[in-house]
């Protein structure tokens, strides 16, 4: 089952870079629940936590990388995109004030 499951969560990371990549702030939700649901299950398998083998734990360090990682980088593009729909928005209503 372990296995599996680490099968699950290296695509989920992949399918997440490349959400991040285009910017696709609803697909990251999505796949950040899957991700959280599958280490919730993960952890919650009392025989997993204790028969984990020394590249798994890896896997698991690395992922609390990649989570910070995401974590980061989806904050900046976040704010990015407000800030461009802000800027677009405001750039907008001067335009129909001034057109007239």
């Amino acid at each position: 089952m372990a296995e599996t499951i680490f099968t699950e969560i290296s695509g989920l990371k992949h399918k997440i870079d490349l959400a991040l990549d285009k910017k696709n702030f609803e697909e990251l939700n999505n796949l950040s629940n899957s991700l959280e649901a599958i280490v919730k299950t993960l952890v919650g398998d009392r025989d997993t936590t204790h028969n984990l083998s020394k590249s798994e734990i890896n896997t698991l360090v690395e992922l609390l990388e990649d989570v910070a990682r995401y974590e980061e980088l989806t904050k900046k593009q976040f704010k990015d995109y407000t800030y461009g729909v802000s800027r677009s928005r405001k750039m907008h209503e001067a335009y129909k004030q001034n057109r007239g």
